[in-house]
């Protein structure tokens, strides 16, 4: 983890690498601004203890709004796409559109458009406006892969999306695949 932080630099994000835990920060497995190589230490002591040895050591993203895009496979639409505002509130906030994947930049910003918290994105209280089109971009690219893999997949999730003013970054993702005695039920 040290060797790992030298070459990213300060400051990092610390993350268990455990098996079985697809929200680690439901379990305290995600630790955020580690700013020198004692604190790493002391935070790497505490994870491994209860979460295990095995960690991953990341570059700290930008500052911005959290995004999500996520994919669930729906019986009669097959691979559907969402994306809105995401990070550890996604469930709470709920401001999500959904669409059939693919589909391009230009529709990815209808949807953003759509979104009750839009105006978070222009930047308030003093922020930045964060890049908007380079999170549609990412998004119609996400629902490219969404509908070639639609068979393969049962759920994504890429929480949170980082956009800041200079791009946007997917900080954490999950995929959960298809089952192929699934996929060959589901086909007769």
């Amino acid at each position: 983890a040290l060797a790992a932080a030298n070459r990213t630099g300060y400051p990092v994000a610390l993350k268990t690498a455990r098996d079985g835990l697809p929200h680690k920060s439901d379990h305290g497995g995600v630790l955020l601004g580690i700013a020198d190589a004692d604190q790493l230490q002391q935070m790497y002591e505490i994870m491994s203890h209860r979460l295990g040895e095995d960690v991953l050591v990341s570059a700290m993203a930008p500052v911005g709004v959290e995004m999500i895009l996520g994919v669930n496979r729906d019986s009669q639409f097959g691979p559907v796409v969402l994306l809105g505002f995401g990070g550890v509130l996604a469930e709470t906030i709920n401001d999500v559109q959904f669409a059939l994947p693919p589909f391009d930049a230009a529709h990815a910003r209808r949807c953003v458009d759509r979104l009750r918290l839009r105006p978070l994105l222009d930047g308030v209280r003093g922020e930045p406006p964060v890049d908007i089109d380079a999170f549609c971009e990412l998004a119609a690219r996400f629902s490219a892969m969404a509908g070639a893999l639609g068979d393969a997949i049962t759920e994504v999730d890429v929480n949170p999306v980082i956009v800041h003013a200079a791009g946007a970054i997917a900080v954490d993702g999950l995929v959960v695949g298809r089952d192929r005695r699934e996929a060959d039920r589901a086909e007769t």
